[in-house]
């Protein structure tokens, strides 16, 4: 590889006062950068061949030691890069200059994330800039090279002072762990603190709906009370109880992701957030709900009235998750279940009840779409502590 750096007066691109900008030429591979140095010059009174300024230029001298200290600075950034055996590029040696060889870290989260915004969701960009931002409001200096094992105990001390829970935690640390990744495959550096640190996480269910309590918000679906708005949210809300879709899957079905196998009716779709398919078997509950919602007794429903129905998911759920979770609260305090539930809920209500069902851990992870054992574990350790707060019952005197 040859690199070589030298400094350059752009004479064509003098002002009208006669002066022009002094760059340095950055040549990788024939490959060429300018990168500014901030200072104009007479045209006249620069020499491109020896990269001086001349002695008829005001201040010629002190001109001179200051561009010759920018040029060193990036041949030092250069030769770091090559003891280090890192990458030389345009992109690295420009940026360590710009931050005087020191690459703040909240900088590079926030032009990679921009750089990938197109490929990922909405929802995953807001999450993501909201910790680069917190980051940033703790150490806005932080460098690759101070992102070390103390300053993530330190964050970590920092963050739980300020109340924030083990989970969100966890989601911080992720988002600092995967911006390094990054940056040591694009030869930015060699630190990895992750090694040694130990990334917080708490394996919680917040809350979910027992059968009886799922099987209660059914009757009280079947009895038509609710207004329009809360009856087509208590649709696609035990839709996901029964199914353990998530609110952003549930918001997307329509009869096309139906069908049917032997006697069996199936929703096979791919799953919005981990871009994996899933196919379902509905319980005789979800053909009764769905059966309830074309106005069609369940006895003689026939395969024709669900397949290809337009009119089974006409009426969508265009609310926000937010909008949606005050409709579900609403119903749930007029069954008097005194819990606080959300839409999602109904994906620990479906695991946990399905666990309790007898339906094996497995199977439960391929429905829910998980892409490791271990997240699903989370609700067997769940129903292992409901089947010991039972069994206390015994412990009378």
């Amino acid at each position: 590889m040859s690199v070589s750096a030298k400094l350059y007066c752009k004479k064509s691109k003098r002002k009208s006062d006669g002066t022009a900008p002094v760059y340095i030429i950055l040549r990788i591979n024939n490959k060429e950068k300018l990168i500014a140095t901030g200072k104009y010059v007479n045209h006249e009174n620069f020499d491109n061949s020896s990269g001086k300024v001349g002695r008829a230029e005001p201040n010629s001298m002190k001109l001179n030691v200051y561009l010759s200290a920018k040029l060193a600075s990036i041949e030092k950034i250069i030769l770091d890069l090559q003891h280090e055996g890192r990458a030389v590029t345009h992109a690295q040696v420009i940026q360590s200059f710009n931050t005087d060889g020191k690459l703040l870290f909240v900088d590079f989260c926030r032009q990679e994330l921009e750089e990938s915004r197109r490929a990922i969701s909405e929802k995953h960009y807001k999450t993501t800039k909201y910790q680069i931002d917190k980051l940033a409001g703790y150490r806005p200096d932080l460098t690759l090279q101070h992102l070390n094992f103390e300053f993530l105990q330190k964050y970590q001390y920092h963050l739980v002072e300020k109340g924030n829970k083990p989970n969100t935690l966890h989601g911080d640390f992720k988002m600092i762990r995967k911006f390094l990744n990054l940056a040591i495959k694009k030869g930015l550096t060699k630190n990895y603190p992750f090694k040694d640190f130990e990334i917080p996480s708490e394996d919680s269910v917040k809350e979910y709906l027992s059968l009886k309590e799922v099987e209660t918000l059914h009757n009280l679906y079947d009895s038509e009370l609710l207004s329009a708005k809360l009856q087509n949210t208590l649709f696609y809300f035990l839709i996901a109880c029964y199914t353990g879709l998530r609110f952003s899957d549930v918001g997307r079905l329509n009869a096309l992701y139906l069908k049917l196998s032997g006697n069996r009716y199936f929703i096979s779709m791919l799953m919005k957030k981990t871009k994996k398919p899933v196919e379902i078997p509905l319980s005789n509950r979800v053909v009764r709900l769905l059966s309830k919602r074309l106005g069609i007794k369940y006895e003689q429903l026939i395969e024709t009235d669900l397949l290809k129905n337009d009119r089974l998911f006409s009426k969508k759920l265009k609310q926000s998750n937010s909008r949606v979770n005050t409709d579900i609260r609403q119903i749930i305090a007029m069954q008097k279940i005194d819990k606080y539930i959300s839409f999602h809920c109904s994906r620990h209500s479906f695991a946990i009840n399905s666990l309790i069902l007898g339906i094996s851990l497995e199977v439960i992870s391929n429905i829910l779409g998980h892409t490791q054992l271990k997240t699903t574990q989370i609700y067997a350790k769940i129903v292992d502590e409901l089947k010991i707060k039972q069994m206390e019952k015994w412990d009378y005197d």
